[in-house]
């Protein structure tokens, strides 16, 4: 086995120096356990009997398909996605790439040309809700722990792996070896640039997901003759701050807010808790999928971030996360709250909040 892990990675070094360079980074190690070939980012763990199916060719490119989870940062990105579908995800777009480069793949291995060069994460998004539980792993991702971006440690490996890829792009360059298709691709493979409404679609279904059940039957798909397991309950809570300075207009304010009530329209039952705030609270509206949005905007003072969360703890609100639509001109901020919080920001390219996650709109 170590003879034919040493020839293939001989072979990708001097025919597919990207993959040949960065496979050096992986340190190859037996393990039987593993039912394939794995990687944590810095081993590469490989189960000789399965390595003995494997033609060279196939070898290299499972070998390829590992390099990329970590050059791509698979290991690291999935944060609040779903396990399951995030795996699927990740094995479609480096599979794309593998096979477009002409390495070679065993049977079974994930591949749909309608994802060819799509990151992982606009793969997630079409795939699924339910996949059926039958999907076949080629390489086994029991290893890449809980891929959450915030743990230093991940952020660190994260980032050397950032740099490694950018320097394996130049040393295949000078060979005159890199791959056309990969070059044109890999700025937006390591920075995926989603639209934010996906973002905050992806985000809002993540947090506020618990049990599936088959009984009701998500009430979507019933008119095709389609049972699908619902969410538990198919019920969503959020608040949503709503910056009112005199900085964003209105126009601005009621597309975020629409976009929102449209992302939770998915749920059989919901509710927004919209809150108004300029340098003070302003207004206070729950809204359901009975009651209509506001279409009056209360403020036009100055910029402060914390009456909104003080008016959630307030209230004690049952929320599964918070939204904060803002321009982001303004540094006075509440403590860090115990749900998930994602700031929409329009207006600039600079924010820098103490906690959450950002969300740049276009």
């Amino acid at each position: 086995m170590n003879d034919r892990m040493v020839r293939a990675r001989t072979q990708l070094l001097l025919k597919k120096p990207f993959f040949g360079y960065l496979a050096m980074f992986l340190e190859p190690i037996e393990d039987y356990g593993c039912p394939t070939m794995g990687t944590d980012g810095n081993k590469l763990y490989i189960n000789p009997d399965f390595v003995k199916l494997l033609t060279d060719s196939q070898l290299q490119g499972v070998i390829c398909h590992e390099v990329l989870h970590c050059g791509l940062g698979h290991i690291w990105r999935r944060e609040i996605r779903d396990v399951i579908r995030w795996n699927m995800a990740a094995d479609y777009a480096v599979n794309a790439l593998i096979l477009k480069d002409g390495l070679s793949l065993p049977e079974g291995n994930l591949y749909d040309s309608q994802f060819d060069d799509m990151c992982a994460e606009e793969i997630y998004n079409r795939i699924p809700e339910m996949p059926t539980g039958l999907e076949r792993f080629m390489d086994d991702h029991s290893k890449w722990g809980e891929g959450n971006k915030e743990d230093w440690d991940s952020k660190r490996a994260s980032d050397e792996w950032r740099m490694r890829v950018t320097q394996a792009v130049q040393s295949a360059k000078m060979q005159g070896k890199m791959p056309g298709h990969l070059e044109s691709l890999i700025d937006d493979l390591l920075e995926p640039k989603l639209e934010w409404h996906e973002i905050l679609r992806d985000f809002v279904l993540s947090s506020a997901k618990n049990n599936y059940v088959l009984i009701p039957s998500n009430k979507k798909h019933l008119w095709r003759d389609i049972y699908l397991p619902s969410i538990k309950g198919e019920s969503i809570s959020i608040a949503v701050g709503i910056d009112t300075s005199g900085s964003m207009s209105d126009e601005d304010i009621r597309s975020a807010l629409s976009e929102i009530q449209g992302i939770c329209e998915q749920f059989t039952e919901y509710t927004l808790y919209l809150i108004q705030a300029d340098y003070e609270l302003q207004d206070f509206v729950e809204v359901d999928e009975f009651t209509p949005l506001p279409d009056k905007i209360k403020g036009r003072g100055g910029t402060n971030f914390v009456p909104v969360f003080d008016e959630v703890n307030n209230r004690s609100l049952d929320i599964s996360s918070l939204i904060y639509f803002t321009d982001g001109y303004c540094d006075n901020f509440p403590k860090a709250p115990p749900y998930p919080v994602v700031w929409l920001i329009i207006g600039q390219d600079k924010f820098d909040p103490p906690f959450g996650s950002v969300i740049k709109v276009e």
